[in-house]
């Protein structure tokens, strides 16, 4: 019998169900459904019945469409208050002949890994950086000779409290949570390939509330978190600079006229607010309109820069910048990416793999989480059987905050 699951992307200005069947060759999109966010402000929950009340609506009409019940269902989780850091284990070489063996290897990743979060945080995942034998990156140290082996990880963390607030807001539509993924490794699972990964891209996943990014080098995440400036601030800065409404603001933002990058020649260029001359209808300046978007979107770029720190090479971008995410759609925004951070940079346009329907940029936090998720939990089942233990780690680790 076929395995159903369903992957729930909740973001500040829209929840996406997606409903997957798991076989042999991989997951089947079912069908998917999205409908409007409440209850939270910059990807973090602040009123938990309204968001509880959002996310039930959208997975039961997912739920009909599909013609069945959902038992379990993948959880992404994103905002500022996830971050990542740095995580080391260093062995000396045991054998003789200095000869790397698994046993050393699994001797680095257990002092890399088996580290206690800072107090008020929780892992949300373990992210393989590779080794380091005698102070050279290698990718597979087995068999290869040295005298110390190092591990490195990068350690998800986040905010306990909110992790926990998720879990709980999960638990109170009916739903029970199989993986909680953190929205910005997901979607630079699946905007890039395998060969962008070796090649080192950064994936900018641009949402309502906050941007995530997941910097690749070698194929490992390298750095990855959030910003918590996306797509809702644009709207709000054209609706304060402009003194328009907010919906005003937004169809301005998404219009062939909301461009992020200002031109010379636009300058003394206007445009109409409404468009059809009737009461309220009035000019508004093409460049003023270019100057505040391109503000906040070199604002938006600048902090993705500042957070990448002073090892950000561009020049180890060879597959360079992959924007994605509902705030990608912004005109020009490549552009002004490609200029602030020193390398190409586009929109997501989709795999061959991947159905038309939710294909388009702003389903792709959903589209990584269901097949990220699919992979831990196959994951986790390998380790079980290994281990002859029950549950994801991962996942117990958040589900026992929920329990006490």
């Amino acid at each position: 019998m076929k395995r159903t699951i369903g992957a729930i992307d909740i973001g500040t200005s829209k929840i996406v169900v997606l409903v997957g069947e798991l076989d042999s060759s991989g997951v089947n999109i079912i069908c998917h459904h999205e409908g409007p966010s409440r209850g939270l402000i910059k990807a973090e929950i602040t009123d938990f019945q309204a968001a509880s009340r959002a996310i039930n609506d959208v997975a039961h009409i997912a739920e009909k469409v599909a013609k069945l019940q959902l038992n379990e269902v993948l959880v992404s989780i994103s905002g500022a208050h996830i971050t990542g850091s740095p995580s080391l284990g260093t062995v000396n070489v045991t054998s003789g002949d200095r000869i790397v063996s698994h046993a050393d290897m699994r001797q680095a990743r257990k002092l890399a890994v088996d580290v206690s979060p800072p107090p008020g945080r929780v892992y949300l995942a373990h992210l393989n950086n590779g080794y380091v034998l005698d102070g050279r990156p290698v990718a597979k140290p087995i068999h290869l000779q040295g005298e110390r082996l190092e591990s490195r990880y990068l350690m998800l963390t986040g905010d306990q409290t909110k992790v926990t607030d998720v879990l709980r807001l999960i638990n109170a539509t009916g739903l029970t949570p199989a993986e909680l993924c953190a929205s910005c490794i997901t979607s630079g699972f699946i905007s890039a390939t395998e060969e962008q990964k070796q090649q080192g891209v950064l994936v900018l996943d641009i949402g309502a509330g906050a941007t995530g990014y997941s910097l690749y080098r070698q194929g490992m995440v390298c750095s990855a978190g959030y910003i918590p400036v996306g797509g809702e601030h644009f709207t709000n800065d054209l609706a304060i600079g402009l003194r328009i409404s907010h919906d005003q603001a937004e169809r301005l933002k998404v219009g062939e006229k909301g461009r992020c990058v200002a031109e010379e020649q636009e300058k003394r260029e206007t445009l109409m607010l409404l468009g059809d001359l009737s009461i309220g209808d009035r000019s508004i300046r093409q460049h003023a309109v270019c100057q505040i978007l391109e503000s906040r979107a070199s604002e938006l770029v600048s902090l993705v820069r500042e957070r990448l720190g002073p090892g950000f090479d561009p020049q180890q971008l060879g597959a360079g910048i992959i924007l994605t995410g509902g705030g990608s759609r912004l005109k020009r925004l490549p552009d002004l990416a490609s200029r602030v951070l020193g390398a190409p940079a586009r929109v997501f346009a989709g795999r061959a793999n991947i159905m038309e329907s939710v294909s388009a940029p702003e389903f792709t936090a959903a589209l990584g989480l269901l097949h990220y998720g699919v992979m831990a939990l196959q994951e986790s089942a390998n380790e079980r059987a290994a281990a002859n233990k029950g549950g994801s780690k991962l996942f117990k680790m958040a589900q026992s905050l929920f329990q006490r």
